[in-house]
């Protein structure tokens, strides 16, 4: 057997399944299960689905060698720990749990994370994320955010709603195409620095009061609903397609210089 599916289904306890060695994939999808076990035998094992159970603790999985996708979606985890040792794990969902704290990834191959609508309050310990291309942390309690600078592989980054006042500079982040900072508390706006293939920049709903000159050579859509009073003149966004400025304090509106 290679595949097994019990989505849906009224299951409250899981045996090891130490008798399907070669296993590929095994879905638990929307049933009652509190406890997981440590999967002694599933060394095969490519992708796992938990999500939409009663999970609060994440067991560990030193024993799914071969792990590339673990989703553990809407469960009730309140510590992110043992998930140290799946070294060619791409895709992690954690989305919408409790989850306050984060004890440390090492997850060298992991290419797409969600964490979102969870109870984060502090990122730390994505030192080992190198290869990250998708990171989705909206909808938590964030105040600070680190600088990403270990993870020059980022393309995509949500951060909406949370509670950031800060920017960091996201500095050298060469592939980077998506940010959405909308729905925080930023009132100042830091200078976005080496990113040349930034498409889309979302910074709609805070408190930003004035606007520095983007130098963005590929910037193509760009949110500043806020409390802005004075435009920039946008002369280094050569290719801006679209700019959303409602609700703001505009009085005066600018040349749009190079802005075709």
């Amino acid at each position: 057997l290679k595949i097994l599916s019990l989505n849906r289904n009224q299951i409250k306890y899981i045996p090891d399944f130490n008798n399907l060695p070669i296993l590929k994939i095994l879905e638990l999808y929307d049933n009652q299960i509190k406890i997981l076990p440590n999967f002694t035998n599933l060394r095969v094992l490519k992708y796992l689905c938990l999500s939409y159970n009663r999970i609060k603790i994440i067991p560990n999985f030193n024993n799914l060698p071969m792990l590339k996708e673990l989703e553990l979606y809407n469960n009730q985890i309140k510590i992110l720990t043992n998930l140290t040792n799946l070294l060619i794990l791409e895709s992690l969902n954690l989305s919408n749990n409790q989850i306050e704290i984060i004890h440390g990834f090492n997850l060298p191959m992991l290419k797409r994370l969600w964490l979102d609508n969870n109870q984060i309050k502090i990122l730390s310990n994505f030192t080992n994320l190198s290869m990250l291309e998708y990171l989705c942390l909206n909808n938590n309690q964030i105040e600070t955010i680190p600088n990403f600078i270990n993870s020059p592989m980022l393309k995509t980054l949500y951060l909406n709603d949370n509670q950031i006042k800060i920017m960091p500079d996201f500095i050298n982040l060469l592939v980077l195409e998506y940010i959405n900072l909308n729905n925080n508390q930023i009132e100042i706006i830091s200078n976005f620095i080496n990113l040349p293939v930034l498409g889309s920049l979302h910074l709609s709903n805070n408190r930003i009061k004035y606007m520095p000159d983007f130098n963005l050579p590929m910037l193509k859509y760009l949110w500043l609903d806020n409390q802005i009073k004075i435009l920039s003149n946008f002369t280094n966004l050569p290719i801006l397609k679209l700019l959303y400025l409602n609700n703001n304090q505009i009085e005066i509106i600018p040349d749009f210089i190079n802005s075709p």
